[in-house]
């Protein structure tokens, strides 16, 4: 399939089409006049070809013939003077100088007529760009298939294990450690949405966009591992801390004048009032449901809660993720690049990060969630465990054929 033009280059000539057409406008107002001023009927004259030999530079003089009906044809010349060259070639300039005028309306008339060129060129384009997307993905799962696919894997078991917590808590009359479930069924059902985002985002090569993803997965494990540590009162504090929320999208959206009905804006004052003088100030800040469970702080971050479950995982380096998420010079460059190419879309680098990271946090919550289960839900969470370490050798295997691969290619550039 051959490839289209580069939108610069169509952007290019749709430009110079339309200075040409005006310039051509101005040209043709002016042999008109000339016309008129030897009352002669222009509708009976080549004008449009007297035009175009003068743009084409066969000077300021040019003939053409005139026919009447009845009458014999005559040679008819248009003249300009010097002075009427010189205010024609004011008219020309301005077309660049004048960005308020022509130049705008040229430029203004160029984008209206590029997007419909674009619009009827699209479904071409996309066509191309799907074939090689598709190429692409073919080519990627020829190295990434076997640990994203478990990773699938992992996924689908997940969701069974989600849906029979669910349903046994649903069943359950039990009220002691009926919060902390809730909780816990919470984020595990959170962490299974984010763990989708990752695999569809490493399934189509965009690995730095699946690091930030992991970082929220990573986020969600620590507060799912500091709640199940601290129980009932920690969970019951970590729900009713949707009111400070609901309480601070309120209040901005109130400043930049969204409607929102009197009723609604009252119960979420009255909801987040009653919280508050059940807990406190404290509770207000970001993670104030977690105060006085960290050391007695009453405005602890998360690094708190990350440094009170520390120890007992194998904490990854949220802080580099973080630069995937952020505006830094330091995110310009991510993991899909290669030492001399910056990835500005799919990529094949650097999967094995946020696929092994992500799997050991699903692995994580999702262990947390059934701590207490059945045998048969603790034979699932064992098999999540080694489908974890699998994806983790596989992941660790192809990452170093791909930098051999770099480096070989990076040898033979060289040489």
């Amino acid at each position: 399939m051959p490839r289209s033009k580069k939108l610069q280059t169509i952007v290019g000539e749709q430009v110079m089409a339309s200075l040409s057409a005006t310039a051509r406008e101005i040209l043709t107002g002016a042999v008109l006049g000339k016309l008129r001023e030897q009352e002669l009927d222009a509708d009976s004259l080549p004008v449009d070809e007297l035009v175009e030999r003068m743009l084409s530079g066969n000077g300021e003089k040019v003939t053409g013939v005139s026919k009447y009906d009845g009458e014999e044809d005559r040679k008819v010349s248009v003249y300009f003077t010097d002075d009427e060259v010189k205010e024609l070639s004011t008219k020309m300039d301005n077309l660049v100088k004048d960005g308020d005028t022509m130049l705008h309306e040229c430029l203004d008339l160029a984008g209206k007529t590029l997007l419909r060129t674009l619009e009827k060129k699209h479904p071409e384009q996309k066509s191309i760009e799907e074939v090689e997307l598709y190429g692409f993905k073919k080519r990627l799962h020829l190295r990434w298939g076997i640990p994203l696919d478990l990773f699938r894997m992992q996924l689908t078991i997940s969701r069974e294990l989600h849906g029979g917590e669910q349903e046994s808590l649903d069943r359950s009359r039990a009220k002691t450690g009926r919060v902390l479930r809730e909780a816990l069924l919470g984020i595990h059902g959170r962490t299974l949405r984010t763990g989708t985002a990752v695999l569809v985002l490493l399934d189509n090569g965009l690995p730095d966009d699946a690091y930030a993803r992991w970082r929220t997965l990573y986020e969600l494990s620590v507060i799912a591992e500091f709640i199940s540590e601290h129980g009932e009162e920690a969970a019951n504090r970590y729900l009713l801390h949707e009111t400070v929320v609901l309480k601070q999208r309120l209040d901005n959206e109130l400043t930049w004048d969204k409607k929102i009905s009197k009723k609604q804006q009252r119960e979420i004052e009255k909801d987040y009032c009653e919280v508050m003088s059940v807990y406190g100030s404290p509770f207000k800040n970001p993670f104030g449901w977690a105060a006085g469970f960290v050391g007695g702080k009453n405005n602890p971050t998360f690094a708190d809660l990350e440094q009170a479950v520390k120890g007992k995982r194998t904490v990854p380096p949220y802080k580099e993720s973080s630069i995937q998420i952020h505006g830094g010079r330091a995110g310009l460059l991510g993991l899909g690049s290669s030492d001399d190419v910056i990835a500005i879309g799919h990529s094949n680098l650097g999967l094995d990060i946020p696929l092994m990271h992500s799997s050991l946090c699903l692995m994580q919550v999702t262990n947390l969630l059934h701590y207490h289960s059945p045998l048969r839900d603790v034979v699932l969470l064992n098999v999540l465990m080694r489908l974890q370490e699998k994806i983790e050798r596989h992941c660790r295997r192809v990452a170093r054929g791909l930098a051999r691969e770099e480096a070989a290619n990076s040898v033979g550039a060289n040489g």
